[in-house]
């Protein structure tokens, strides 16, 4: 007899929403693996499912092995849902209330111990419709070998193997027979998840070493962009984390979204890119490793370029407004797009065997604004409006990183920017402008 089609009588918590009848309990993580299936293994399930449910319910083997596994066979601070089974063509099924089993039950535990009970089904199949990848990783966890156990402790900076074979696993089994109905709980359930904002990811991700990195940069306390500038109540950080954008009248420099590419971009070009993107939290030398070079990076920044030091030394008010306006020389360096341009082209730059502080006290002497004709079809539309494009950053960038270095620039590289430059003002007769130099 296949685990599956196994007698299984579980204590449980009865429940109802609206018409459907559910049971709340909970099993072993090597019971879950031995008696739970993903569609995708029951064939004639399978095949009668349609293609965007196939679609959704289609197991994402890499993220398994590379996110899920590792977590719960490393991290002894493991936790997960519950994982929403159906029973599906039960031979027996049955709910026994607990005063049915438990004579005298003491008046004050009646009410509290009504909808207790023990579940008992056998024969049928026992379908996730939520959490088969929770449930494929588990069971990756508890097959695995000592090799790739190794491995994954040593990725996760873990000293100790966790065994999860006894872990309990919250279940909460459904019996329905109308197919239409458990297609409709299945899509409704994954149709409002709602996906999490990048923001919300970067301040909640523990895997991604660039997220730490920016976190601690924006640290209240002593974060070189944290609470900097005095709001109405409280002090506030220089970065707006609680949206991905940054309004014409905000008072932060940059928003948490661009400010982690920006130190992705930093962490990149200073040999720490193993801890960006990460799916696996990076070892504490790795993360402080990638902190002090953003640290090098972002003090030299604010201290080089004057607008930004004025801020920074008047934070009490924040970013001023009118530094985003065309009046402003450096209305470009405020404006998100505009400083994943500069840090861009600065990674460029010294690429290229320029230094840090000589390529930052040259930005100072660019006309960042949008009167200014060169950036016209580069970085703003005609109307004064950002170019947000990647096609149009990457060039931005490109000409940031000729008009401060152009010395440390080939021929055949400015040739191709400026080829660049002509297709995307549409004027075959645009020149390259003088470059800068202190």
């Amino acid at each position: 007899m296949g685990c599956d089609k196994m007698t299984l009588t579980t204590a449980c918590i009865k429940g109802k929403m609206g018409d459907i009848v559910y049971y709340q309990t909970t099993m072993t993580a090597q019971e879950a693996v031995n008696s739970l299936r993903a569609p995708s293994e029951l064939r004639d399930y399978w095949l009668s499912l349609g293609i965007e449910e196939r679609f959704q319910r289609d197991i994402d083997d890499r993220r398994v092995r590379n996110e899920i596994a590792p977590y719960f066979a490393t991290d002894p601070n493991r936790f997960i849902s519950s994982i929403l089974v159906l029973i599906r063509e039960p031979i027996e099924f049955g709910f026994e209330p607990l005063d049915s089993v438990v004579d005298d039950i003491s008046l004050a535990y009646r009410g509290a111990t009504r909808n207790m009970g023990f579940l008992t089904t056998s024969g049928g199949e026992n379908i996730i419709l939520d959490g088969q990848h929770r449930h494929a990783g588990i069971r990756m966890a508890i097959q695995a070998d000592f090799e790739t156990l190794d491995r994954w402790m040593e990725q996760q900076g873990e000293s100790k193997h966790q065994r999860i074979n006894d872990d309990d696993i919250s279940v909460i089994f459904i019996n329905i027979e109308e197919n239409e109905v458990i297609r409709k709980i299945f899509n409704k359930i994954n149709k409002h998840a709602k996906k999490t904002s990048t923001a919300d990811d970067i301040i909640t991700n523990m895997d991604d070493g660039a997220c730490f990195v920016t976190r601690r940069l924006m640290s209240p306390n002593d974060g070189i962009l944290g609470d900097r500038y005095t709001g109405a109540r409280q002090s506030k950080s220089m970065v707006n984390w609680r949206s991905n954008t940054v309004s014409s009248n905000s008072k932060c420099l940059t928003s948490l979204s661009n400010f982690h590419s920006l130190n992705s971009l930093i962490l990149k070009a200073t040999g720490n890119s193993e801890i960006v993107g990460t799916t696996m939290r990076p070892s504490a030398a790795g993360i402080d490793s990638g902190l002090e070079a953003c640290k090098r990076w972002w003090s030299t920044i604010l201290d080089g370029i004057s607008s930004y030091k004025q801020t920074l030394d008047g934070a009490s008010e924040g970013v001023s407004p009118s530094l985003r306006t065309p009046d402003s020389t450096f209305q470009l360096l405020f404006l998100p797009v505009g400083q994943w341009a500069m840090i861009k082209a600065l990674t460029i730059t010294m690429d290229r065997g320029q230094n840090l502080e000589e390529a930052v006290a040259r930005l100072n002497l660019i006309n960042f604004s949008s009167n200014n004709d060169f950036w016209t079809g580069l970085a703003f539309k005609t109307d004064g409006k950002i170019l947000r494009n990647q096609n149009y950053k990457n060039t931005t960038a490109e000409a940031i990183a000729y008009l401060i270095g152009s010395e440390y620039m080939s021929e055949e590289h400015k040739g191709a920017l400026l080829t660049k430059i002509r297709d995307y003002k549409d004027d075959d007769r645009a020149e390259l402008p003088d470059p800068v130099s202190i």
